[in-house]
């Protein structure tokens, strides 16, 4: 039976993170509710799998849990985009180094492909080699362990091709062996990613020589990955719940940081015990030793307001939003 958490549970380990405040305006009033009630909140609705969350707050408020209006809970959470991109960061920094990775890209479409010229959300119109169909959308890059914890992910519009993708996904790993499917097929990225200690191992085409034994071996594991896409999917990764972009992003990595904590509450007892006993230091080193590590980037002392989608140039020259807001790597 799958073990699922509850909101007291999620709210602990979001807390257990330690993830940097956000800088807020002097006046005003302090929030009712904290950022982490309000990031469980959307990590609830996810694993839960409730499709409006004014039917979530409803089921909370009726079992006694203190929790905010629909219209508070959706602009708060589209506040804390940032929060939860960092979120989806600090579990995969986590994780002890891996020894192999799995990586393979999925499309998530945004739009129907007849209205693709009429929505209002990023993408592009990008092939799907599997059902031999075009669609408009993204496509998710992502890098999983033999464990199925995810490591690396990118968003990236669906017209961009794997082994470009891959070159940004593999920047900074050391001795480490990465399998693929034949997308990442390129002799000039596996000698790009053989100076700094990556051995790629691609699926060959038919018409090519036939792997050795420590290939077949190698790749033998490779569908990991596509248990962990159709994991997502039964979150509702695919769904498209969302009329903005900023919503679209909060939802996709509200789904990967969901089966971030769900996998880790599954095979991790320690990680229970510290959802249960209340975020703590002592607890989360015991539990991770690798936490503490992380390296935050510095935010500037007089941090400039970001402008708007709708008045951002390269926005509307390149049909998505810039990368900074859901790069991983």
């Amino acid at each position: 039976m799958r073990y699922y958490p509850s909101l007291q549970e999620i709210v602990a380990a979001i807390e257990a993170l330690l993830l940097p405040r956000r800088k807020k305006a002097p006046q005003g009033r302090k929030p009712r509710y904290s950022d982490e009630l309000i990031i469980a909140l959307a990590l609830y609705q996810r694993l839960s799998r409730f499709s409006y969350a004014q039917d979530m707050l409803h089921w909370l408020r009726t079992h006694g849990e203190p929790v905010p209006a629909p219209s508070t809970f959706c602009e708060r959470k589209a506040q804390l985009l940032g929060q939860v991109v960092l979120a989806v960061k600090a579990l995969a920094g986590l994780l002890n180094p891996p020894l192999r990775l799995r990586m393979d890209s999925k499309k998530l479409p945004t739009a129907a492909l007849a209205r693709a010229g009429r929505v209002g959300l990023p993408g592009s119109i990008g092939r799907d080699h599997a059902n031999r169909t075009y669609f408009y959308g993204l496509r998710l890059h992502a890098q999983v362990d033999d464990r199925g914890y995810l490591r690396r992910v990118l968003l990236r519009p669906a017209h961009e091709h794997d082994v470009r993708v891959a070159a940004r996904l593999l920047q900074g790993l050391r001795y480490v062996v990465v399998t693929a499917d034949k997308g990442y097929l390129s002799r000039g990225l596996r000698a790009e990613v053989a100076r700094q200690g990556v051995d790629l191992i691609a699926r060959h085409k038919r018409n090519m020589r036939p792997h050795s034994e420590r290939e077949q071996r190698l790749l033998r594991g490779h569908r990991i990955i596509e248990s962990v896409f159709s994991s997502l999917d039964r979150l509702g990764l695919c769904k498209r719940p969302y009329r903005k972009t900023q919503g679209l992003i909060v939802h996709i990595y509200a789904v990967l940081l969901g089966y971030g904590l769900l996998k880790l509450m599954e095979h991790n007892p320690a990680w229970r015990l510290l959802a249960l006993m209340g975020a703590g230091r002592r607890w989360w080193g015991a539990a991770f030793p690798n936490w503490g590590n992380l390296a935050w980037r510095k935010r500037p002392s007089t941090p400039s307001r970001r402008p708007s989608p709708n008045s951002n140039p390269r926005w509307r020259r390149e049909g998505f939003p810039p990368s900074s807001w859901w790069s991983t790597t």
